[in-house]
């Protein structure tokens, strides 16, 4: 229940620490046997994890403070070390199946990189020197003189994960201390969207900064965890129909879109065209005339499909049809429709009394 249900709800709601803490903690009770012997491996390694953690931070931040191109633009660094949740590790082995000694994310190092706007610099001229400053850091990464690696690089700048993911994430180990060390280098807004998703990226985009992106973000996150509840009553009449629904729609595999504006749609995998309008606003849902992906015009029940770009057409004159109700793939989409079905049928009643 709580690594099925909580957990991603923690993840969901940007709560990381207690995310791990409660997958860590159902992974002790849940798989007693396979806790202990990842914790006694681990305990072993990690005073070896933590005089790498220190070095590479130690190492990274002389060489990137000292640089004039860092200097000149005023960057400021935030360099901080993380060790991966047991359950995560455990699960992550258990995936690929191998061994410890092959995965390369147990520790990481996060760079952060900030600097602020000049004045006579536009927001893309911003985000464009910002990314650069990020090849650069990698740069100078690969010249510290006792650290191994680094050809390989992921580069997700250049090319984002489909949910809006950005960040260089490269591979070092050192000479003394073989463990593969993660370091992830990305701006603060990269980091922003990384820690809470897409809706950080839009906060930025319109000119929110600090607190206020804090605060925006804190009441999408209480939005959506309420919209959870609107779900046609089925919390009350039927329980585990709803438990079951959250967890598909809500909690289960992803399928990220891109709308005609460029904006990400975090849709659950298995949605067609016709959850996606409603996903959009309601009002899109109920006037849909028809969708387009990729350019091609596709029927309602279309599956989407990771990286999809979506068009809705809409007109004020259309309506939805009731065979729909059979292509929704969303507990949310079917409750619409039936709300206006309820009230369409409701409003020929009103009239055929009045006649």
């Amino acid at each position: 229940e709580t690594l099925a249900v909580f957990a991603p709800l923690a993840h969901r709601l940007g709560v990381w620490m207690f995310k791990t803490e409660l997958e860590d903690l159902s992974f002790k009770y849940m798989y007693p046997q396979e806790f202990q012997e990842l914790d006694l491996l681990l305990r072993g390694r990690r005073a070896r994890y933590s005089s790498t953690l220190s070095a590479a931070a130690r190492d990274l931040k002389a060489v990137l403070s000292q640089d004039p191109k860092m200097k000149a633009q005023n960057v400021r660094l935030r360099i901080t070390g993380r060790e991966k949740g047991m359950y995560s590790l455990w699960y992550k082995m258990q995936r690929k199946n191998c061994n410890i000694d092959n995965i390369d994310d147990i520790i990481a190092l996060r760079v952060v990189l900030d600097t602020d706007q000049l004045h006579d610099e536009t927001p893309d001229e911003y985000v464009t020197r910002q990314n650069n400053l990020c090849y650069t850091a990698l740069s100078l990464a690969n010249t510290l003189p006792d650290w191994q690696g680094g050809a390989k690089t992921k580069d997700y700048i250049s090319y984002p994960k489909p949910n809006g993911y950005q960040s260089l994430h490269v591979t070092f180990k050192h000479h003394d201390v073989p463990v593969p060390l993660e370091v992830q280098i990305r701006t603060r807004q990269m980091h922003a969207v990384a820690e809470y998703g897409m809706a950080a990226h839009w906060a930025y985009k319109g000119g929110q900064h600090g607190e206020d992106i804090k605060m925006d973000l804190a009441s999408r996150r209480v939005t959506w965890l309420a919209s959870l509840v609107d779900k046609d009553g089925e919390l009350k009449t039927d329980p585990m129909k709803f438990v079951q629904e959250v967890l598909r729609d809500e909690l289960g595999q992803r399928c990220f879109v891109f709308l005609r504006d460029g904006k990400i749609l975090n849709l659950s995998s298995g949605c067609s065209v016709l959850d996606a309008a409603f996903k959009i606003h309601t009002e899109v849902g109920l006037q849909m005339v028809h969708a387009e992906v990729n350019g091609k015009e596709v029927p309602p029940f279309y599956k989407l499909q990771n990286g999809d770009r979506v068009e809705i057409i809409t007109s004020p004159d259309a309506q939805p049809r009731r065979d729909w109700l059979a292509f929704a793939w969303l507990g949310s989409t079917r409750s619409r429709l039936k709300a206006y079905f309820r009230n369409l049928e409701k409003e020929q009643q009103d009239k055929e009394s009045m006649i």
